[in-house]
């Protein structure tokens, strides 16, 4: 069984001239990998951060790039000195290129969408990523001949403002289409995760903000 765990960088908003790029972008291993990340994870958390347990340090791609920037109470890495920064960032990119994950990537240009597909709002954007990301990552699924699950970061509300049940709905409506062509190897629906105890999300974060930038 493969897992993918997925993150955004940017906005979804279809009025952010600012941002004209969003990316939807899923990391994927087996299923045996998941306690070496993990323990990666952990490892490089702790090494930097002893008096704090490993789920009390989310990373963050903004709260490292704004640690001496803009404050942000409860930030960790605003507690790093500049070179300890450096440092933990120079490691971070260490572990990952040791890790034994792949990833791919939804990369919309929201003006060029907006224009060819008719979006009218941050849902619909978000809904044609969001399937372009499944489709991708059912192509994974179909070379490596094994089905997934899909992990989202958790939060009050999803990334387009509305309840989780529209994330929901989007994976449902795809998965009824593909049905008939036996083409669905993303399992079930979206689990839905919370980022600050879940290394492999903010894996995630940190390569969505790299593609995005």
């Amino acid at each position: 069984m493969l897992a993918f765990y997925a993150d955004e960088s940017g906005s979804f908003s279809l009025r952010d001239p600012g941002q004209p790029w969003v990316v939807l972008l899923a990391i994927g291993f087996d299923d045996d990998h998941w306690l070496m990340i993990e323990r990666a994870m952990n490892g490089l958390k702790r090494c930097y951060f002893r008096d704090r347990e490993p789920h009390d340090v989310e990373i963050r791609s903004n709260d490292i790039r704004m640690a001496h920037v803009l404050y942000r109470p409860g930030n960790p890495f605003a507690e790093l000195e500049p070179a300890s920064l450096r440092s933990f960032g120079e490691d971070l990119y260490a572990v990952v290129d040791g890790l034994p994950f792949a990833w791919c990537a939804s990369a919309v240009h929201k003006p060029t969408a907006s224009r060819d597909l008719t979006l009218r709002n941050a849902h619909d954007l978000f809904a044609f990523s969001y399937r372009h990301l499944l489709d991708r990552l059912d192509r994974w699924c179909a070379e490596a001949n094994s089905p997934a699950r899909l992990f989202i970061d958790q939060r009050d509300h999803d990334l387009h403002g509305r309840a989780h049940r529209s994330i929901v709905a989007v994976h449902d409506g795809r998965q009824l289409a593909g049905q008939a062509v036996d083409s669905v190897r993303v399992v079930e629906r979206p689990y839905f995760h919370d980022s600050s105890r879940s290394n492999h999300i903010q894996l995630a974060d940190i390569l969505a903000y790299n593609v995005l930038r």
